[in-house]
């Protein structure tokens, strides 16, 4: 297994590790397309321009060891910045780790099929995930069905900003990220109603 895949591999345990340290984040983020730029004080950002992602964090101190609220953070970022997805011919993939298993794992998203793939490798994962995606596209020529189309599950919603302000606030106080209070709220109203 390579460094990379042993730093991602315990980035993405669950529970979180209580171990892992500030210099194992930058260089997972560094093989992840990160550059480190220095803040002032303890302020250390990390900025992909190929994703125009941006991480700004303290930097542990005394002690390098990551709080556990972070490393969470950290694997649920929205962007994929601990390549929690991965993308080919418009199908999304999810990416997990079984520490079970010793295996990372996944499926196609967005899509009523289950296709799935594994590797033993975060880099085999990704060319196991492509041999997945044209599997499934030649089953289902095969079949004579029509493949399922994947929707990347992201769309721009203009709202008024006190709005924005007021749900906001109300995800915080339910303890969610606003993506993730506003997707519950869609979803509740969704189940609701037939659209």
């Amino acid at each position: 297994m390579s460094k990379k895949d042993e730093l991602l591999t315990k980035f993405l345990k669950i529970p979180p590790n209580k171990d892992l340290t500030f210099d194992a984040l930058a260089t997972l983020l560094a093989s992840l397309g990160y550059e480190k730029l220095e803040g002032s004080g303890s302020a250390v950002k990390f900025y992909n321009g190929e994703k125009d992602s941006l991480i700004n964090l303290h930097k542990p101190h005394p002690s390098t060891v990551l709080k556990v609220y972070l490393v969470k953070q950290i694997q649920t970022k929205g962007d994929t910045t601990m390549a929690n997805t991965i993308e080919y011919k418009g199908y999304i993939g999810s990416i997990e780790y079984s520490s079970e298993d010793k295996v990372f794992f996944g499926k196609i998203e967005l899509i009523d099929d289950l296709v799935t793939f594994e590797a033993d490798s975060a880099s085999e994962l990704e060319t196991n995930f492509q041999n997945a995606v044209e599997e499934y596209l030649r089953t289902c020529v095969q079949l004579g069905r029509n493949p399922q189309k994947t929707y990347k599950g992201v769309f721009n919603v203009r709202i008024d900003p006190k709005l924005h302000q007021k749900l906001h606030q109300e995800a915080l106080k339910a303890g969610l990220s606003l993506n993730a209070f506003v997707q519950k709220v869609l979803s509740a109203k969704a189940s609701q109603t037939a659209l």
